[in-house]
């Protein structure tokens, strides 16, 4: 995956959010561990981990931390 940036926020939820969103947004990378949903706008974790960014949004609200 290109380099992103650097995200700030007092909101873990946020940055979270925005953290993958910025990641899904990207080209992917040929040659890595991700060999599916390589074109921007697709998935990237849902690919290479079991867990996506909706099961960390449930794990959030959870335990609390959901605006």
């Amino acid at each position: 995956m290109p380099d992103v940036g650097i995200l700030a926020s007092t909101d873990p939820v946020a940055i979270d959010a925005a953290s993958l969103d910025l990641v899904n947004q990207q080209q992917g990378l040929p040659g890595t561990r991700l060999v599916n949903n390589l074109q921007p706008g697709q998935d990237k974790f849902k690919r290479v981990w079991a867990n996506t960014w909706i099961d960390t949004d449930h794990v959030w609200e959870e335990i609390g931390h959901r605006n």
